[in-house]
């Protein structure tokens, strides 16, 4: 999410003079990587992609999908270029394999591969090593699934290689995706990578939050930013978002723009983000999401002191998960009623979801975060469902019991500092833009 932000590195060296005079070691300047966003947009499904698992029902332009709700960026797997799902909800970076299998993850049967609109798919690159006794077997919140081989790959992304890459390559696919998109980026942290021992995934056990005693398969490896921050050691260990809303309706277009290694101008145009940063801590997940035996950093999991309101009367604060691959918030289900309930006229819930008319007055609300309210743009809370404006959702969706998720409604509103180094996140509110 300062411009630049460098590091060095000293190098040292032996010198057998007698009484050698103190040297200054040269030093290596870390600079960050910026990628421009590219945002694309489909109908009629808001995303949900942070990774459920055993849980509850370079500088470079980011562009979104699902009018509005995936935000996209090109990665190489060998020297094959395709565009992936920027996801700061899960841990694992794949692609569609070539010649896979499409299947409806609502039924399980296989159904033509242009169903699962994908963009296209990869071939296995000449330099890609496949991972003996592995498999990737993953699950998404919203349903979608994949499985896939794992192996070792040459990688590219926002400028930065990296050489040797864990990455997967789906061969099955449950999945709905945007029609550019070929697979995603996870940048969350290596405990939630989605790799199991042996070939079969009907084999692979999962940990259990509720049954901690049970061995779990899972194979945890190097995530993409892990690699980059603290194997490789390539940049200073953040990254920082500005996700940005379509505001001409249109299906494709600019989607922000992420920096990794460094924080982006806060005063560049399509920022314009506040003076101040709010700083709050990267949290491990409660007890009740995680493995008791196992506590490790997950997701950019943070305490919300509540959410700000009219008549707002929940003072509680509770942890939420930021993430850029979820569309919505999913607040608890008596905030989410309370807000919704704002709405001129009030939303509705429609088989679970709630709905608004298009053309409804959202209400004003924000998210208090270490003392500092992070206001939302109303706009954003109301969210199309289809090119033609006729059916729109609310941004607050009801969480149940959580985990709660903090998604693209509240971050397209922030410039989002994700600071791995020092377990932190920073955020500061952006001006409301068209």
């Amino acid at each position: 999410m300062v411009s630049l932000i460098t590091l060095s590195l000293l190098f040292a060296t032996a010198f057998s003079l007698p009484h050698p005079e103190p040297e200054t070691p040269p030093t290596i300047e870390k600079q960050p990587h910026r990628l421009d966003l590219q945002r694309i947009s489909s109908v009629g499904k808001t995303s949900s992609r942070l990774l459920w698992q055993s849980m509850r029902t370079g500088l470079g332009n980011i562009s979104s999908a699902d009018l509005g709700q995936d935000f996209l960026a090109n990665v190489t797997f060998g020297n094959e270029t395709r565009i992936a799902i920027i996801d700061t909800g899960s841990s694992d970076t794949w692609l569609v394999e070539s010649g896979f299998t499409c299947v409806d993850y609502t039924t399980n049967y296989t159904i033509p591969p242009d169903e699962c609109h994908f963009g296209p798919a990869v071939p296995r690159s000449k330099t890609f090593t496949p991972l003996p006794d592995s498999n990737f077997n993953i699950s998404y919140a919203d349903g979608e699934y994949l499985n896939g081989h794992v192996g070792y790959d040459t990688v590219s992304f926002a400028g930065i290689t990296i050489q040797r890459q864990e990455i997967s390559l789906a061969y099955l696919a449950g999945w709905f995706g945007d029609s550019y998109s070929s697979g995603l980026l996870g940048l969350a942290f290596p405990a939630v990578t989605s790799v199991y021992a042996g070939d079969d995934p009907k084999k692979d056990i999962a940990a259990s939050t509720r049954h901690p005693d049970v061995n779990s398969t899972q194979k945890p490896y190097s995530s993409l930013m892990n690699t980059m921050f603290f194997v490789e050691n390539i940049t200073s260990p953040l990254f920082s978002l500005a996700l940005s809303r379509d505001g001409a309706g249109q299906i494709t277009g600019y989607g922000g723009v992420l920096e990794i290694g460094g924080i982006l101008d806060r005063n560049e145009k399509g920022i314009n983000a506040s003076a101040d940063f709010v700083s709050t801590g990267i949290q491990i997940l409660s007890k009740q999401w995680i493995n008791p035996k196992q506590p490790a950093y997950q997701f950019y999991t943070i305490t919300v002191d509540s959410f700000a309101y009219r008549n707002a009367r929940t003072l509680v604060a509770r942890q939420y998960i930021v993430d850029s691959g979820t569309t919505l918030l999913y607040l608890p289900s008596t905030e989410a009623a309370a807000i919704n309930a704002l709405f001129v006229p009030p939303a509705y819930n429609d088989g679970g979801q709630y709905m608004v008319q298009c053309n409804a007055i959202p209400p004003s609300i924000g998210v208090k975060v270490n003392g500092t309210v992070l206001s939302v743009n109303p706009r954003d809370l109301i969210v199309k469902m289809n090119e033609r404006g006729t059916s729109c959702a609310s941004g607050v969706q009801d969480g149940g019991t959580g985990p709660f998720v903090l998604g693209d409604v509240f971050l397209v509103n922030v410039l989002a500092v994700f600071d791995l180094g020092s377990y932190e996140m920073k955020f500061a509110t952006r001006q409301y833009y068209v």
